[in-house]
């Protein structure tokens, strides 16, 4: 790996999951609540997780290429949106019958048909055929179709098969139990992911014919994915639920590694580690903040699979397959039009991030303005925050307001640093003074601070949790910026600039005049 790739990764990374993280608190609690999001958006991004697969790896971002970046992936999240609540509503009539409010409404009851739980194994089983018929099968046969009217296949043939697929076994005489065929499908996803997006089709892509090619992948992920649960629930004897959490978590772990990451760990080996370090943390911090809230239609499991199959899969893909790492990185010359998806005789790779030029370094291709326009707002952020608790925070412990005195004028005050200067010295500072802030809001909710342990386990707590984000977004933002300035640069490539807001830039080597 050349000097010009570490210098993209993780940077590029890391700058990608500040975008990342929104979408994921939007899917994950954006209705009023983590169970609520799930019972109103859960079914809605299901079924908008096909149509996010056509547009990246079929239609190659249209309709959104009509425009320019960023309105390109606003008009291409925009379409999947509106299409997710439009499928969602025929699944509903599927399944049951059409009823607005049970698509709207959370607490819609049995008589509204509420698409929660009703529709999840219907939407998935659409997903998965989708990635079955565009990845694993190389998009064979309909990949002959023009990219239009081949998108358009898959998703009407995803949906006829997962539509038998459904009133066989689940609706008619299979009585397979839902939640039994839903984690059933979610390791079969897991695999799609594990082998095409973060193996990139090897060990099929070593094989010629293509016959054999497609079918010994389908018969390794298929029936592979079904012998995963099988043994998860035979042999282990885990509920479908905690099934569904595992995978779900494996595949979220699988698109961030895979493709939020691409090009950094060469070793398979080492990708594969990585996915289950990832997904094993992913899993233990969704565990415990889905078991610190109260649940009465939906399970904590349930969300967790939710979270990481939706949620974070969701802002992976439109982030790197849709969104083409705006504004962190620029496609190729002509990439933005290249396939995204491999052709029917070339290497099986997910294209979605091949097409992405990787080899500038972040601190290239991320306006310094931008960047510290996004500290400057995340600083103010923090002190706003700790402002508004200020009264509580001095009634529960008189230091702990002293402390957040402290955080006020510390974020303000490297606030206007940052207005003047680019100086790694401040992005420390303001990385340093989040994650001290991040450390302390953690403590306060795990094991309780000196004198004060009224809020140990409140971590639902509206201002605790946007603070928790802010900061957290201020240290991945900040190791962003930082990272490349401490990796070697390839020769002749220019130096970062650390001279104050609006002055000149000095090389290194230039003479001084």
């Amino acid at each position: 790996m050349g000097r010009t790739q570490l210098a993209s990764q993780p940077a590029l990374g890391l700058a990608g999951i500040t975008l990342v993280i929104p979408v994921v608190l939007v899917l994950a609690l954006g209705w009023g609540g983590p169970e609520r999001s799930l019972v109103v958006l859960g079914p809605m991004s299901t079924f908008a997780l096909p149509v996010i697969a056509m547009i990246a790896f079929w239609w190659e971002r249209w309709p959104g290429t009509m425009l320019r970046a960023p309105l390109t992936g606003l008009v291409d999240t925009v379409l999947v949106a509106l299409a997710g609540i439009a499928l969602t509503i025929a699944g509903q009539a599927v399944v049951a019958h059409v009823d607005l409010r049970g698509v709207f409404d959370a607490g819609a009851g049995p008589g509204d048909a509420p698409t929660f739980p009703a529709t999840m194994p219907l939407a998935g089983a659409i997903f998965v055929a989708m990635l079955e018929l565009t990845l694993v099968s190389e998009r064979w046969p309909l990949g002959r179709l023009n990219r239009y009217a081949g998108g358009l296949a898959a998703l009407a043939a995803a949906w006829a098969t997962a539509v038998l697929l459904y009133e066989w076994l689940v609706a008619g005489p299979g009585s397979v139990p839902s939640g039994d065929f839903g984690a059933a499908l979610v390791c079969v996803g897991v695999l799609q992911v594990a082998f095409y997006v973060v193996l990139r089709g090897w060990p099929f892509s070593v094989i010629g014919s293509r016959a054999r090619r497609l079918c010994s992948a389908n018969l390794a992920v298929l029936g592979g994915g079904l012998a995963v649960y099988l043994m998860l629930a035979r042999v282990a004897g885990l509920d479908p639920a905690t099934i569904s959490a595992l995978a779900g978590s494996a595949v979220a772990a699988g698109l961030v590694v895979g493709m939020l990451f691409d090009g950094w760990l060469e070793s398979r080996v080492v990708q594969l580690i990585a996915v289950a370090i990832t997904a094993a943390l992913l899993y233990a911090g969704l565990l415990v903040y889905a078991h610190s809230v109260g649940w009465t239609r939906a399970e904590p499991e349930e969300w967790i699979a939710y979270a990481g199959l939706n949620a974070v899969g969701a802002g992976v893909i439109l982030h790197v397959a849709i969104g083409h790492r705006w504004p962190f990185d620029r496609p190729a010359l002509g990439a933005d039009r290249a396939s995204l998806l491999p052709a029917a005789t070339g290497a099986r790779t997910l294209r979605g991030m091949d097409n992405v030029d990787t080899h500038t370094s972040l601190p290239g291709v991320i306006n310094d303005a931008i960047a510290r326009i996004v500290a400057i707002g995340g600083l103010v952020a923090v002190a706003l925050i700790h402002m508004l608790q200020l009264p509580d925070a001095f009634e529960e412990a008189g230091y702990l307001g002293g402390l957040f005195i402290v955080a006020v004028v510390a974020s303000l005050t490297l606030a206007a640093v940052m207005t003047r200067t680019n100086d790694s010295r401040a992005w420390l500072a303001a990385g340093g003074l989040a994650g001290l802030i991040l450390l302390g809001f953690v403590l306060s909710r795990s094991v309780g601070l000196p004198g004060f342990t009224d809020d140990v386990g409140e971590w639902s707590e509206v201002p605790g949790m946007a603070s928790m984000v802010v900061e957290s977004l201020l240290v991945i933002l900040t190791a962003a910026v930082l990272i490349p300035r401490r990796l070697p640069r390839p020769a002749g490539a220019p130096a970062p600039s650390t001279v104050p807001a609006g002055g000149s830039t000095m090389r290194p080597g230039a003479a001084a005049g």
